[in-house]
């Protein structure tokens, strides 16, 4: 069941490269930075993710990354899956994300949080997504 809004950010496709060819097809990664909000703090998120073009036209996706406060006190790290497809001039990822953190302050709550998401990426770059609980 899906249950509060965890995270909201947006920002920038800092850079893209294809990386190597699976089944005839190009491997892309690409790297995004976003500013966001979890739970009303205030927060940095470094994403790298792989993507593959399947042969019914989905894209498959696969990411990681690292959130931090804004005074670096506090890390998480999470890892992600996504099915995305692109309609006109934006891509739509969704899938699920799977956070850890050692920390024992604010962002304690992600330790072994499982999410749902909903990314959107423009061709001009921009970024913005939306996290869900799955509780």
């Amino acid at each position: 069941m899906l249950g509060d809004i965890i995270y909201e950010g947006q920002g920038k496709l800092e850079n893209r490269r294809i990386v190597g060819i699976k089944d005839g097809n190009p491997l892309l990664e690409g790297t995004i930075s976003q500013t966001g909000v979890i739970k009303g703090i205030d927060v940095t998120n470094l994403v790298t993710y792989n993507s593959i073009l399947q042969s019914d036209g989905t894209i498959y996706g696969e990411g990681f990354g690292l959130i931090s406060t804004l005074d670096g006190s506090e890390r998480v790290t999470w890892k992600g899956q996504s099915i995305a497809r692109i309609a006109g001039e934006t891509r739509r990822d969704i899938g699920s994300i799977f956070y850890n953190t050692d920390s024992t302050k604010k962002l304690s709550f992600l330790k072994d949080l499982v999410g749902v998401f909903e990314y959107e990426t423009r061709n001009d770059g921009k970024i913005k997504g939306i996290v869900w609980e799955w509780k």
